[in-house]
């Protein structure tokens, strides 16, 4: 276990110190506002390296803590889970920044979906989950910072989340209970979904 926790700081400091600001460097700051021509792909490769930048620094930082209470004896909740090996904005969610979708599904999601479902019947069991999906995401919009480019993320991954809740619920419907289950388990499907 001092092992693992030690070689999980190491890992830590990577992504924290060394990957977090390459990938910042990347990211061309102000990329807007530098008074500079930019080409297309400057834009591609400052969106993906902002991302990657975004998920280094937190995990990284999530590595080191989770290290050093490991050393101390102390058992602290993963915050990632393989966040790039997810096969869609749904599973995303549930594998980026977990302590917050489980706080917020606990909180918001599952006692909002149960009042709209009590207020307006079992049919509107859908709808009440993506309006409650909806309220979810643009709280955890609010919820990284008061301004309007926080509250767009919000709602780019709530659109993201609510399709997928409706797409999934055609699939099941279009496809019948069995051949959704092959559906949903061929590693082919898989495959393309996480590329």
């Amino acid at each position: 276990l001092l092992e693992q926790s030690a070689f999980r700081i190491i890992v830590g400091v990577a992504k924290y110190a060394v990957f977090a600001n390459l990938c910042k460097q990347l990211a061309f700051e102000n990329l807007f506002e530098d008074s500079r021509y930019h080409p297309q792909i400057d834009l591609a490769i400052s969106s993906v390296a902002y991302f990657l930048y975004l998920y280094c620094n937190f995990s990284g930082f999530c590595d080191l803590v989770i290290g050093t209470a490991g050393i101390l004896g102390i058992e602290v909740a993963e915050n990632f889970d393989n966040p790039f090996a997810a096969r869609n904005v749904k599973d995303f969610w549930n594998r980026w920044h977990i302590t917050l979708s489980q706080y917020m599904r606990d909180m918001v999601f599952t006692p909002l979906t149960k009042f709209l479902v009590s207020s307006f019947g079992p049919k509107s069991a859908n709808h009440a989950i993506a309006f409650s999906i909806t309220t979810v995401f643009l709280l955890v919009g609010v919820w990284h910072g008061i301004a309007w480019h926080f509250f767009w993320f919000g709602a780019a991954h709530a659109l993201g989340v609510v399709t997928n809740h409706y797409y999934t619920i055609f699939l099941k419907n279009f496809l019948g209970k069995q051949r959704y289950k092959a559906y949903n388990e061929s590693h082919l499907i898989q495959a393309v979904a996480r590329t």
